[in-house]
This record gives C-alpha cells, sequence and structure tokens, in this order.
C-alpha cells in the first residue's frame, strides 16, 4: 500500500465522522421532536348516551332528559368541559315550532349556553331534521362530586329527539 490509499483512507474516515458528527447534532438540538397527541386518563372522562325517542310530554314545560344524567369528580385546579349533542326531529304537523335546550349542574338550571332550534313553516314530508349542541367549559367548580344533566322544552308533544349523547371531561 502506498501512500495515496492512506490519503483516501483518512478522507472517507473523515467524511464517515462529519456525516455522522452531523446528524447527531441535526438530531439532538435542530430538529424539532415529533408531535404527539397527549394522553387523556379515562377517568377524566364521562359519556352518557341515549338511544330512546325522547318526546316532550307536555307542550311548552321543562323537562330534564330522562336517562341522561353524569355524576362526575373534581380535584383542586381542575376545569371541566361539558358538551351534549343531540338530533331534533321538528314533525308538528301544521304552525310554527321549536326546541330549546339547557344544562342543570347540581340540580341548578344554567340560563346559558342555551339551544333553539325553531321550524317557522310545515315541513313535509316527515318534517325537519336539525342537530342541537350544547358546550360550556368551567374552570371555577369547587372540588368534590358534581352531576350534569340536559333540560329541554319542546312547541309541540309530536316533536322528539333521537340519539342524544353527553360528554363531560375534567383536567388541569
Amino acid at each position: 500500500m502506498g501512500k495515496s490509499s492512506g490519503t483516501v483512507i483518512a478522507i472517507v474516515a473523515l467524511c464517515i465522522s462529519l456525516g455522522l458528527g452531523g446528524y447527531i447534532v441535526y438530531d439532538k438540538f435542530i430538529a424539532t421532536p415529533g408531535t404527539t397527541i397527549p394522553i387523556v386518563p379515562t377517568s377524566n372522562q364521562y359519556f352518557e348516551t341515549n338511544y330512546d325517542f325522547i318526546y316532550a310530554p307536555f307542550a311548552d314545560l321543562w323537562v330534564k332528559m330522562p336517562d341522561l344524567f353524569i355524576e362526575f369528580n373534581i380535584t383542586q385546579g381542575q376545569s371541566v368541559y361539558f358538551f351534549y349533542l343531540g338530533q331534533t326531529h321538528l314533525v308538528a304537523a301544521a304552525g310554527d315550532t321549536y326546541l330549546q335546550f339547557r344544562f342543570i349542574f347540581d340540580g341548578i338550571v344554567s340560563i346559558t349556553p342555551f339551544c333553539r332550534i325553531d321550524r317557522y313553516s310545515t315541513v313535509t314530508p316527515g318534517g325537519l331534521v336539525v342537530h342541537a349542541s350544547l358546550q360550556h367549559y368551567n374552570s371555577t367548580m369547587i372540588p368534590g362530586t358534581h352531576n350534569v344533566t340536559v333540560q329541554f322544552i319542546a312547541g309541540d308533544t309530536t316533536d322528539y329527539i333521537y340519539p342524544q349523547n353527553l360528554f363531560v371531561q375534567t383536567f388541569n
């Protein structure tokens, strides 16, 4: 082996070390870490669904949603997020009709937020299908056990809700 083969080996070794060193510097200091989806413990999530057809027993009277009730726990410093989604069917035969929704927290009616669905004319055949949703965020609930349900009022007893979901999530 001659003098030139030693130079070639030195150049190859230099290229490999610079490449490896460059990769380490890029990987540790320049490249941002990949995005990850935070995993929320399921103990902080509460979900209830109801697949019954819910009709208003009386027109223009507020009624608690049957079988849609969640009891949840909050620890010190936690906030809570509430979400309701229901599919409304406005099928009244004639005239205007409506459905309106609101939350009840620990037995106390919350006048906000609310969702109101109105129909101002007869829609045939079968009426009008619209999704109603409520969202609420609260960072001031005291630690302990709480509950939430949904209350609704209808303009006609032939209008109904089917299906519906209630979701609660507590977090720091």
